[in-house]
């Protein structure tokens, strides 16, 4: 019977496949929007996983009584015993979620709590789950949730701060956030799908991926076709930093910190000729988390010319963190990739094909070249198209890996990826991991 719950979040299969890549047991259930194990994972460093806790009592629906006795009997005399004991409960929060509570039973409850010791309360309205929000005002909260087969009543043990990364993304000074561009959730959970600690974003945009990674990753290296991005990325960096400083000053429970190093790098100029290689990871005072740009003077600004049918910008690019010192075997790549332009209008199945094309193409030239480098282990993301209710999946993603030491790592417990999207975007993401056979 497993010890602990976890609320999952927005995509509940996202958060299933993060919490087996951040366990070690790598087993667990799930039922609707709950998974449930016996190990215990910080949810902090998740971008799907809300809160996580440790369960008391089960009860199976088969054997509630009527109106509930049981239930209030079996929670009233755990309560009585701990507050008895320590007052653990004295100031606490209390939530109900399930259709089967009837429309006062946060009232009746209200008396359990009181009558077992609890002497202020902060009560949802029944169906209300806690959020960090509730979090902050009330850290301890009990609660109590209906399953598909039970009822099961435990204390919340941790909180994800995604209010953070969502108030970050806002805030950011350099920011597009279109509908089906990446957000720092989305790119939290790709990070996760990674185990090493040192990861390159070949793509990195305006840095959604590698600011996501500031506080549990050790080294990042972030790298695009387009200088622009690579000033604007600096500049989303610099601002970060700021950020979580004045949290963590603002908020003495706030445990976010950027730890790793990250080191920028330009690309190619317009006549393809090598550039100086990418600075060392720290600066010269060896202090970590700087952010450095190695400019090359006769570089100029390209726009990402995907018809090219090759990849020199990650060939050169590779090149420059070899001439680094870099290990690429002790490396991952993670990444968004490149979704395309269009993201405020719905694409015809020609369009769909171009683009498609084109990645196809350009992926195949980086696996081949990530192979050849024995980069361990790619996480990428390829666009699918949806229109409504339907969704349009690029299905040449199966022959990427033909002729490279790289098979897919299943994300989904069916499938090789996993499909991330708003319904209103027109544009998602098709998540999708390659490791060396």
């Amino acid at each position: 019977m497993s010890k602990y719950f976890y609320k999952l979040g927005f995509n509940p299969a996202f958060g299933q496949s993060e919490f087996n890549f951040l366990s070690t047991q790598k087993t667990s259930e799930t039922d609707f929007k709950w998974l449930f194990s016996n190990e215990l994972i910080d949810v902090n460093q998740t971008g799907s996983l809300v809160f996580a806790g440790e369960i008391f009592i089960r009860f199976p629906k088969s054997e509630l009584k009527e109106n509930f006795s049981n239930v209030f009997q079996d929670i009233s005399r755990f309560l009585t015993s701990v507050n008895s004991e320590n007052n653990e409960y004295k100031k606490v929060g209390f939530s109900l979620s399930g259709n089967i509570f009837q429309k006062n039973a946060d009232k009746k409850f209200l008396e359990v709590l009181k009558s077992s010791g609890s002497k202020k309360v902060n009560l949802l309205p029944t169906g209300l789950l806690p959020n960090f929000g509730n979090f902050k005002n009330t850290n301890k909260w009990l609660i109590l949730v209906e399953t598909d087969t039970e009822l099961f009543f435990g204390r919340v043990v941790n909180f994800a701060n995604q209010e953070f990364w969502s108030n970050l993304d806002l805030d950011l000074p350099k920011r597009d956030m279109k509908r089906g561009i990446m957000n720092l959730k989305l790119a939290r959970s790709l990070m996760n799908f990674s185990s090493s600690k040192n990861v390159w974003d070949p793509f990195c945009g305006q840095g959604r991926t590698i600011l996501s990674g500031l506080d549990f990753k050790e080294n990042l290296w972030a790298s695009d076709i387009d200088s622009k991005c690579l000033l604007e990325c600096d500049k989303n960096l610099e601002f970060a930093r700021g950020y979580f400083e004045r949290r963590r000053l603002g908020n003495k429970n706030e445990k976010l910190e950027p730890v790793a190093a990250i080191t920028l790098s330009p690309f190619v100029n317009n006549n393809n000729s090598a550039q100086t290689a990418v600075s060392p990871l720290t600066n010269e005072n060896n202090e970590l988390g700087s952010t450095q740009i190695v400019q090359n003077p006769q570089q100029q600004t390209i726009a990402p010319i995907l018809s090219q049918y090759h990849s020199p910008a990650f060939e050169l690019d590779a090149q420059n963190l070899d001439l680094a010192g870099l290990h690429f075997k002790n490396l991952a790549i993670v990444t968004e990739g490149f979704l395309g332009y269009n993201f405020t209008n719905s694409a015809d199945t020609a369009k769909m094909s171009l683009e498609w094309g084109k990645l196809e193409i350009l992926w195949k030239a980086i696996l081949a070249k990530a192979s050849s480098l024995e980069i361990p282990e790619i996480v990428f993301c390829l666009p699918f198209y949806q229109m409504g209710a339907k969704k349009f999946l690029p299905e040449f993603y199966q022959s990427l890996t033909s002729g490279t030491k790289y098979q897919f790592h299943k994300l989904d417990q069916k499938e090789d990826y996993l499909l991330y999207s708003r319904t209103q975007s027109f544009v998602g993401h098709f998540v999708l991991k390659v490791v060396l056979a």
